[in-house]
């Protein structure tokens, strides 16, 4: 047998043995689990610059959204305009541990949540999101066991925020969303503290409007054109417009007679629930504020469903924009990729061809935004969604040479 071969082999076995002794007891996900690989997941260096670029140009568009609010508010603007760190800094630390090109290095997400909240925080988690209890739970730990301040009880804690109560001077990190607020009565405190009483400070910022994926429609709009080329800049602009995939808002407002939806060149949204089958490679996501707004819990693929059913969800979403908007997104597959993982059932190390979704992690550090981590998730080929943990693979990404 070839000696490199062998010695592939055995490299690969001694990554795996590493990777599964570094697991925390208490795990990461509650309750997930997911593939595990001996290879971290290559991006080419132009697709890495891409990634650190494209963090600031969306700092300045979700600036240029939060701007575009307030002069909404202000009658300045139209007034229908509307409202796994802990992962991958595990991923990033274990697998630096036998490759040198991890994004972010060893410790980049530590430092980059660091920089969010120098002097710790509290860790604040809904049960609605406790599945990430246990990876920030690990990300608290690693924070005080490399913390500078001067020892105490804990820099950073992670409590449940269904009985949370405020410290005086503390920050707090909010791992819950909006929507979820009328379930966390316990919160009210923190809440006043922190904006009548100003005693504490809660990032992200209480701004439930910079949770809605409506701003990807909002962004194509023509009547806002000239603003956001004004706030973005040109180059920013016509940059974005490459990244944000064209979007529609299910605004069920009765359109004039010669009016037309763009792109779409249909007078009204029902007439999208009968486009055939071929047509409806759509997308349907409810655009946030929602239980049904973030993972893949409230998207709905168009081509996917029998005419009766997409015709039944276009209803639906015409019928709760007001309390719930949803918005459409033509949907792209991805690129197919191999990559390596352990079989637990064969006991064999096989590859996967499967589509890749990358999550980069950016922290804003003293006015610069950094690319600190970037997540693969790779599900197997024959998925519509990147979404899930038993059957996909979960890597950090590296430089490929």
């Amino acid at each position: 047998m070839d000696v490199l071969f062998i010695m592939q082999v055995q490299e690969h076995a001694d990554r795996l043995a590493a990777i599964r002794a570094a697991f925390p007891k208490e795990g990461l996900f509650a309750e997930k689990e997911w593939l595990l690989s001996p290879d971290a997941f290559p991006i080419d260096r132009k697709s890495l610059a891409d990634l650190e670029q494209l963090g600031h140009r969306l700092f300045v568009f979700q600036r240029a959204c939060n701007q575009l609010y307030q002069l909404s508010v202000k009658g300045k603007q139209p007034e229908w305009v509307p409202g796994g760190i802990g992962l991958t800094g595990w991923l990033n630390q274990t697998y630096s541990s036998f490759d040198n090109d991890i994004i972010g290095g060893a410790n980049g997400m530590l430092e980059g949540f660091r920089a969010v909240v120098p002097n710790g925080a509290d860790v604040v988690i809904s049960q609605e999101s406790a599945t990430y209890r246990p990876e920030m739970e690990w990300l608290a730990a690693r924070l005080d066991q490399t913390s500078n301040l001067k020892p105490q009880t804990s820099a950073w804690r992670v409590m449940p925020a269904e009985n949370y109560e405020p410290h005086d001077g503390r920050a707090v990190y909010r791992f819950f969303e909006l929507f979820d607020l009328p379930n966390i009565p316990g919160i009210e405190n923190a809440l006043r503290a922190a904006d009548a009483e100003r005693r504490i400070t809660i990032t992200p910022p209480i701004k439930p409007y910079l949770e809605e994926k409506m701003w990807f429609a909002l962004f194509w709009l023509q009547p806002l054109r000239e603003f956001w080329r004004r706030e973005l800049g040109d180059k920013y602009f016509i940059k974005l417009q490459e990244i944000i995939p064209y979007s529609w808002l299910l605004d069920p407002t009765p359109l004039p007679q010669h009016a037309v939806i763009p792109r779409l060149e249909i007078h009204d949204w029902r007439e999208a629930a009968k486009l055939s089958q071929k047509d409806r490679d759509l997308l349907l996501k409810v655009s946030g504020f929602s239980p049904l707004g973030w993972g893949s819990r409230g998207i709905t693929l168009g081509s996917d469903l029998p005419h009766a059913d997409w015709e039944k969800r276009i209803e639906h979403a015409l019928a709760t924009f007001e309390s719930s908007p949803t918005i459409l997104q033509r949907f792209h597959k991805g690129h197919l990729f191999e990559h390596s993982y352990w079989d637990s059932d064969s006991g064999e190390l096989k590859v996967m061809k499967g589509r890749v979704r990358l999550c980069p992690y950016y922290f804003v550090e003293t006015d610069r935004v950094k690319l600190r981590g970037a997540l693969a998730t790779i599900a197997p080929a024959d998925k519509k969604f990147v979404h899930g943990m038993s059957e996909a693979i979960l890597v950090p990404s590296k430089t490929q040479l």
